[in-house]
């Protein structure tokens, strides 16, 4: 089952994530950069609250995969 969540791209646009597809999350100075298997966007929420999004959406949870906080 996919884990989604809705982000506010940098151009003010909300887009839905599939928290599966995400190969990793790096914070920029005012934006976080999503890298997926297709490509990267920028999104305007930070590192915090897309974790806190992730967590209320069930977070990921297949398999043996852990969410990591660091």
């Amino acid at each position: 089952m996919a884990h989604f969540i809705k982000l506010t791209n940098i151009d003010g646009s909300k887009t839905l994530y599939n928290l599966d597809v995400v190969v990793s999350m790096d914070p920029m100075d005012t934006s976080t950069v999503i890298q997926t298997r297709w490509g990267a966007n920028k999104v305007k929420e930070d590192l915090d609250t897309i974790l806190d999004l992730a967590k209320a959406a069930g977070g990921p949870s297949a398999g043996n995969q852990q969410l990591l906080n660091g």
